[in-house]
C-alpha cells in the first residue's frame, strides 16, 4: 500500500500521467526523496503544497520521467532528419525553417536538431528551434549550452562538428547556433505555439510512454496541429502507441522512429473484381467474413507477459520481438522486465544508446533488476567507460548475492 495515497490520488485526478507509474515503487521512493529535499513532513502536507505551489506542481510531474538525454541521442533519427532537411532546402530554398523540441529536458536534443539543420545547409539566421519543458533546472542547463559527462555518450557525427566547440570538460554549443534555439518553461498541454506557422519538424521523444491513454490521444491531436501537412514527427523508441498510429505513418528507417501525418492506406481484404456472390440455386443466407479453419470467432486477449517475446528474442526474430514488446509496454509501461527486453532487442541491433535508455528505464522501475545492471555494465565497457562498468557490475553482484542470501563479504546470514 502506498505511503502517499493522497498525493497519488491528487496526481491521478489533476495530471495526465499514466496511473500505473504513479503506483510503482520507484515513484514512491523518488517522491519520498523529494519530500525530504524540501522538508515536507508527510502526504497531507505535500498535497497542500501542490494546491498552492505551481512550481512544485511542475516538478512533481517530472519525477515520473527518466530525466536523461544526451547529444545526438538515437543517431539514426538525426541522420534521417539531415536527409529530409537537405531535400527541403533544395525544394524550398527561400523558406525559413521552424522546428520544435517538446519536453526538451537539458536542451541536448534541441541543439542536436539545430546542428543537423546547419549540416543540411540552413544558416543560423534562417532557422528557429522552439524548445519547451516543465523542469526549470533542466532549462537552466539548456540555456547554458555546455555539456559534459553522460550527456556526451558518443563521438559527434563528422557533419555536426561545426555546431559544437570542444572544451576541457566536454562540449559547448557554438554561439551562432545557440541563438537559433529559444527555450521556454511550459507544459506541452497548455502551451500556445508562437505565431509564424506550423513546424516542419517536431521532436517529442519519451513523453507518451509516461502518459495515460486519454492524454496520449490529446497529445497526438496537438502534434497534428503543430506540424505541417508533410512535416516530420520524431518520437522515442517506446512511444509508438495506437493513438499515434491512427493518425501517422512511419517515415524513414525503423531505427529513426520518424512519422508523417496521415494514416497509412489500408489494403483491401480481396480484389474488388472478385466479389463473393451467393449461388443462385440456394436460399439467401447471412455470410460471415471467412476465417482460417479452427479460428475462434472472438480472438482471446493476448497475454501481457513476456513469454512470447522471450521466445522471439531467443530465435533472433528481432522485428517480431520488438512489436511484441511494444504491445506489452503500451499496456504496461510500468513493467521493468519489458523495458529490459526492449534493451536486449536494441542491443542486438547495435543501438547502444537506445539499449542503454531502455535498461535505465528498467532500473528506474526496479533498481534491483540484475539483467539491466549486467547489460549496462557491458555497454559501458564497450564504450570504454571502465569506471562506470565497474559500478554497474558491483551493483549487479550485490543484487545477485542478496538473492542467494549472502552478504557482500561472502558470509551467509
Amino acid at each position: 500500500m502506498s505511503r502517499f495515497p493522497r498525493t497519488v490520488a491528487w496526481l491521478r485526478e489533476r495530471t495526465r500521467l499514466e496511473p500505473a507509474l504513479l503506483a510503482s515503487q520507484a515513484f514512491e521512493a523518488t517522491l519520498e526523496a523529494r519530500l525530504r529535499e524540501i522538508s515536507v513532513p508527510g502526504d497531507a502536507e505535500y498535497v497542500a503544497r501542490l494546491e498552492t505551489d505551481a512550481a512544485e506542481r511542475a516538478i512533481v510531474q517530472t519525477l515520473v520521467a527518466v530525466p536523461e538525454t544526451w547529444i545526438f541521442r538515437t543517431r539514426a533519427s538525426f541522420e534521417w532528419l539531415r536527409e529530409r532537411l537537405a531535400s527541403r532546402r533544395v525544394a524550398r530554398p527561400d523558406e525559413p525553417l521552424r522546428m520544435l523540441s517538446a519536453a526538451c529536458a537539458n536542451g541536448a536534443e534541441a541543439y542536436s536538431m539545430a546542428a543537423t539543420a546547419l549540416a543540411a545547409g540552413f544558416l543560423p539566421g534562417s532557422m528557429r528551434i522552439d524548445a519547451i519543458d516543465l523542469n526549470d533546472a533542466a532549462l537552466a542547463e539548456a540555456r547554458a549550452g555546455r555539456y559534459r559527462g553522460f550527456t556526451i555518450r558518443d563521438p559527434l557525427p563528422e557533419w555536426a562538428t561545426d555546431g559544437f566547440r570542444p572544451t576541457a570538460a566536454g562540449l559547448e554549443v557554438d554561439p551562432r547556433l545557440a541563438g537559433s534555439v529559444r527555450f521556454e518553461h511550459a507544459d506541452v498541454f497548455g502551451w500556445r505555439e508562437p505565431s509564424g506557422g506550423r513546424y516542419a519538424v517536431v521532436f517529442c521523444r519519451n513523453l507518451m510512454i509516461y502518459l495515460a491513454a486519454s492524454a496520449r490521444g490529446e497529445l497526438v491531436r496537438k502534434l497534428t496541429e503543430w506540424l505541417e501537412p508533410d512535416g516530420l514527427l520524431v518520437v522515442g523508441h517506446a512511444d509508438s502507441c495506437p493513438e499515434l498510429l491512427a493518425g501517422f505513418h512511419g517515415d524513414g528507417p525503423a531505427g529513426a522512429f520518424a512519422y508523417r501525418p496521415g494514416a497509412p492506406v489500408s489494403k483491401p481484404s480481396r480484389p474488388a473484381s472478385a466479389p463473393v456472390v451467393a449461388p443462385a440455386a440456394r436460399p439467401a443466407v447471412r455470410r460471415e467474413t471467412p476465417r482460417p479453419a479452427g479460428r475462434p470467432a472472438v480472438e482471446p486477449a493476448a497475454p501481457l507477459d513476456l513469454t512470447v517475446a522471450r521466445g522471439l528474442i531467443d530465435a533472433a526474430r528481432w522485428n517480431e520481438a520488438a512489436e511484441e514488446v511494444a504491445r506489452i509496454l503500451r499496456a504496461r509501461p510500468d513493467l521493468a522486465e519489458a523495458h529490459a527486453a526492449a534493451g536486449e532487442i536494441a542491443l542486438a541491433r547495435g543501438g547502444f544508446a537506445a539499449a542503454g535508455d531502455s535498461f535505465r528505464k528498467a532500473l528506474y522501475l526496479d533498481p534491483d533488476l540484475e539483467l539491466a545492471l549486467v547489460r549496462l555494465a557491458e555497454i559501458a565497457e564497450r564504450l570504454g567507460r571502465t569506471d562506470e562498468a565497474d559500478r554497474y557490475r558491483e551493483r549487479a553482484l550485490r543484487v545477485h548475492l542478496g538473492r542467494e542470501g549472502i552478504d557482500p563479504t561472502g558470509v551467509r546470514p
